[in-house]
């Protein structure tokens, strides 16, 4: 029990100490012997939680994300399907990273790394959540995933969706444009797998009413905060 609580603690002080030092220097400065000797550890210790600085990152991402989904189960009306509850959190969690020019620093230099949605990056815990959420649309849907929509979803999220994150990220989008951006980036893979038309405009309405009715609890989450 004491080893497994000493585990928690210290994956907490590597969240910790990674969010502060991305934060400050951004995610390409960031160095693994720079987060071990802020947390106090080796780095070879660091391995025995993380890998790479990637699933660092994506592991504050998921942490991120997932406290918007429980937000929005926890305030819904009624049930939620998989797609309309990540197209809802993808507003938040979106413009959130946006308007701190720290976090979207952050983000900006994570994807364009690309590791993120990298295919041989096994150990991201974020992409082990979305691949996750995938399948659960999949399965909601009714959808048959064959090998061109394999393919499809692939080169999208490496390729579209990213294209129009980093497009968000470097202020191309005016003001009045970025929440419809952002939706577009919210449903682009729900579009690429399938999901129907009618879903995803039912998608976008609850996902936009939700935002206008809990907007000021929304924006105070954050991917880059205390552990």
């Amino acid at each position: 029990m004491a080893k497994t609580s000493q585990g928690i603690e210290t994956k907490r002080l590597l969240l910790k100490s990674s969010s502060k030092l991305f934060c400050k220097y951004g995610y390409n400065k960031t160095k693994m012997q720079l987060i071990a000797d802020n947390t106090g550890i080796t780095i070879g210790s660091i391995g025995y939680y993380f890998r790479k600085k990637e699933d660092i990152a994506g592991e504050l991402l998921k942490r991120y994300i997932s406290k918007i989904y429980r937000f929005i189960l926890q305030h819904s009306d009624g049930p939620i399907d998989s797609f309309t509850l990540h197209v809802t959190a993808s507003l938040p969690y979106y413009k959130n990273i946006y308007k701190n020019k720290a976090t979207r620093k952050f983000y900006y230099e994570l994807i364009t790394s690309g590791s993120l949605h990298s295919d041989v990056n096994s150990n991201n815990s974020f992409r082990k959540m979305m691949d996750n959420l995938n399948r659960k649309i999949i399965k909601e849907n009714g959808v048959v995933l064959d090998d061109f929509r394999k393919t499809a979803v692939t080169i999208f999220n490496s390729g579209g969706r990213n294209a129009m994150i980093l497009k968000l990220m470097e202020n191309y989008f005016d003001v009045d444009e970025i929440d419809e951006a952002i939706n577009y980036i919210g449903v682009g893979t729900g579009s690429v797998l399938g999901v129907p038309q009618d879903k995803i405009g039912i998608a976008i309405d609850y996902c936009n009413s939700f935002y206008k009715i809990h907007q000021q609890e929304l924006d105070g989450f954050c991917v880059l905060e205390k552990y």
